[in-house]
């Protein structure tokens, strides 16, 4: 993850630090050819990490919003 790359995003730069963790904490899960497709993570703790719990960083979601709060003109997203 460069700079550009959030720049062009749009992220504003209070979030850049969390991006920039969040790349670091998903490239040490990643397997490396040069540790013999292990990853970092299993290199130094000695077991396979889990990746279930990881997420799109950025993707777009949307609130709900109660159906008593939901009226015949109003946005149901």
């Amino acid at each position: 993850m460069t700079r550009e790359m959030l720049f062009f995003k749009n992220v504003k730069m209070m979030f850049w630090v969390d991006a920039i963790v969040c790349a670091m904490y998903f490239r040490n899960r990643c397997p490396s050819h040069a540790l013999d497709f292990k990853t970092s993570y299993e290199i130094w703790f000695d077991h396979v990490p889990s990746i279930q719990h990881l997420r799109v960083f950025g993707s777009t979601c949307y609130a709900l919003v109660p159906k008593e709060h939901i009226n015949k003109l109003g946005s149901r997203s």
